[in-house]
């Protein structure tokens, strides 16, 4: 799941900071998740890993790194 998120933003990334994007990196802070990425990125998560994002867990805490979107999906998951 971690692999297909890390892989998934790493399209949205320059290659230069491909090295730094971790599981914990702050991706607002990072520059990926404007709203535009966003919003590819849930629809990535709708469409390509069959998991539907209700609005209302639509947070910046939800979101805030790879990790913390790796348990929202694993937990919507279930």
């Amino acid at each position: 799941m971690l692999a297909q998120l890390t892989g998934f933003l790493k399209t949205m990334l320059k290659p230069d900071q491909f090295s730094r994007l971790g599981p914990e990196t702050p991706l607002r802070e990072f520059g990926v998740l404007d709203s535009l990425g966003m919003a590819r990125l849930v629809t990535f998560i709708r469409d390509d890993m069959g998991v539907a994002v209700p609005m209302r867990h639509l947070t910046g805490a939800r979101f805030r790194s790879l990790d913390d979107i790796t348990d929202l999906v694993l937990t919507l998951r279930a």
